[in-house]
């Protein structure tokens, strides 16, 4: 059976926010596996998170390999340990950096998201209105975005 194509892109995202080396931060993504006994939600509130989701597809066109996948980045961390928040800020600037690129130039996408013999990624759209909130003692930001491509 087939890999599903948003598990193996959220795959790629979270490599790329690994390879950023951001001290201190935990990240994790839905379609990933975790070893047995852990829960993917066990770090809130110990350290800073980022948690990636690919959405499952939607296509532009009746039966076309032309796919548009949506996701989301999010990052928390606990009142306890940044009461206003501000531990976040560095992080995200970070990770914006690497979204601008993404946003900016195609090759640099198209080599970061693409999977071989899967999709192939064409473009990478962030969208707006990443507004900072309070939930059960976390500050979240959640920034979404979609990825336009070829599934193969």
């Amino acid at each position: 059976m087939k890999e599903l194509a948003e598990k193996l892109i959220e795959k790629k995202v979270i490599d790329a926010l690994d390879a950023l080396k951001i001290e201190g931060v935990n990240i994790s993504g839905f379609w990933q596996p975790e070893p047995e006994g852990v829960v993917k939600a066990s770090n809130v509130g110990i350290t800073p998170n980022i948690f990636v989701v690919m959405t499952l597809r939607g296509y532009q066109s009746w039966k076309s390999p032309i796919a548009t996948l949506s996701g989301a980045i999010s990052f928390s961390v606990s009142t306890g340990v940044s009461p206003n928040g501000s531990a976040m800020a560095a992080v995200i600037s970070r990770v914006m950096e690497l979204l601008r690129e993404w946003q900016d130039d195609e090759e640099i996408v198209n080599r970061d998201l693409s999977v071989q013999d899967v999709f192939s990624c064409d473009g990478f759209n962030l969208d707006a209105g990443a507004k900072p909130s309070m939930v059960n003692n976390e500050w979240v930001v959640p920034l979404t975005f979609q990825i336009r491509g070829v599934l193969h």
